[in-house]
């Protein structure tokens, strides 16, 4: 382009030259991005993987994982906590379940019918989900197993996680006695 005086200005040419290039540099920054994403290096999985167990151990639920044969192979810190609370519980149901081994063994020896759970735990699929109330003394606990599988959809293991329903199960105890109470048969 000319301008009044005759010379060339190069500016609206140059302008143009820079959007196409920043628009280059951007389309070129989105398929590196992509690629990342779709791609992942060793360590940027393996720092993915220490993120996501760091969650597990510190998540504020009683979370278990067991093996395909129901061992605990992983139990979080608030899972082991609550084994401890309920040590002298547990062994008494269980005179074989002793100190270290509350968070060891399998995920089934506190269940009345082992042959149930199992033959349950056998039929889970992808998504599904096996609940139900396990009563170890005075605590009580509703717990859901799903069953864990890996990318060719082979069944690798379970995750369990539970709630202390103890203090709701106290409290209705109590209002089933007062009913009982007041309105004998």
């Amino acid at each position: 382009m000319k301008s009044k005086t005759g010379k060339v200005n190069n500016r609206p040419l140059l302008r143009g030259l820079e959007r196409r290039a920043t628009g280059c540099r951007r389309k070129q920054a989105r398929r590196k991005s992509d690629e990342a994403v779709s791609s992942p290096t060793p360590e940027s999985l393996a720092e993915d993987l220490h993120v996501l167990s760091d969650v597990l151990r510190e998540a504020p639920y009683n979370v278990v994982i067991a093996d395909q044969e129901q061992r605990l192979v992983f139990v979080n810190r608030c899972a082991s906590e609550t084994l401890r609370r309920l040590e002298e519980e547990l062994e008494c149901r269980r005179p074989d379940s002793r100190g270290q081994e509350l968070v060891t063994g399998s995920v089934l020896r506190y269940h009345n019918d082992t042959n149930g759970i199992q033959r349950a735990l056998r039929e889970l699929g992808r998504g599904e989900r096996h609940s139900g109330r396990v009563s170890p003394g005075a605590f009580c606990f509703h717990y859901e197993i799903r069953a864990l599988f890996d990318l060719r959809d082979r069944r690798i293991g379970y995750v369990l996680h539970w709630h202390d329903l103890s203090s709701l199960a106290r409290v209705e105890r109590q209002v089933n006695n007062l009913i009982r109470l007041r309105f004998p048969r």
